[in-house]
């Protein structure tokens, strides 16, 4: 095995680890030397394959964005675009529900200096929205890309609101029950004719 292939799977390793670890104490008790300590590397040797523990986070939050593009592919064999979007709003829902910390990663780790993701990281939540595009795109074929890409963020941004409260139990948070009811009724009431502007 050469130093490249060794290289890459340390890395892995340590992406695998830091999930593991974000998913059992969340974000807030994630530490570099519980890490270092599961991949059995000394503390230094996590800055010999990550610039800083914020990139390690970095990779651990694609992977679960890949997880959630992957849960999010289920949908394309329902048809009729209302439906798979109401499919997509309660995916969200059971995945944020069933990875709960690693989940709250994606949204509570901070960059230094108010950065915001690198390109390649912000690239996999462009994929995300793909999936509510193209069902709104068959619904109003007459918007055009900015529209689509408009709508499709106020329509995932609604949804996630909807989510967050619910599962942090916070406000007016629903159960598991009336979340997948009032998901639907949020997508009827978002493509019901609304104007393009």
């Amino acid at each position: 095995m050469n130093v490249q292939t060794k290289r890459a799977n340390l890395k892995e390793r340590m992406v695998d680890a830091a999930s593991r670890q974000i998913a059992e104490k969340g974000l807030s008790g994630f530490r570099a030397r519980d890490v270092a300590a599961e991949v059995r590397c000394a503390l230094g040797g996590i800055y010999n394959v990550f610039d800083d523990l914020d990139t390690l986070i970095l990779h651990v939050n694609a992977n679960t964005l890949d997880q959630l593009q992957e849960a999010f592919s289920t949908a394309t064999s329902v048809a009729d675009p209302t439906s798979r979007l109401k499919a997509l709003a309660r995916i969200y829902a059971d995945f944020a529900r069933g990875n709960q910390r690693r989940w709250d990663a994606l949204f509570d780790h901070r960059l230094a200096g108010g950065k915001g993701p690198p390109d390649w990281l912000a690239a996999r939540y462009a994929l995300l929205l793909d999936h509510v595009i193209k069902p709104l795109k068959t619904l109003f074929p007459d918007w055009n890309d900015a529209v689509l890409h408009r709508r499709s963020r106020t329509m995932f941004g609604a949804a996630h609101g909807l989510v967050t409260i619910s599962l942090q139990k916070r406000f007016f948070g629903l159960d598991e029950v009336q979340l997948r009811q009032e998901l639907d009724m949020l997508v009827d009431a978002l493509v019901a004719e609304p104007a393009a502007r």
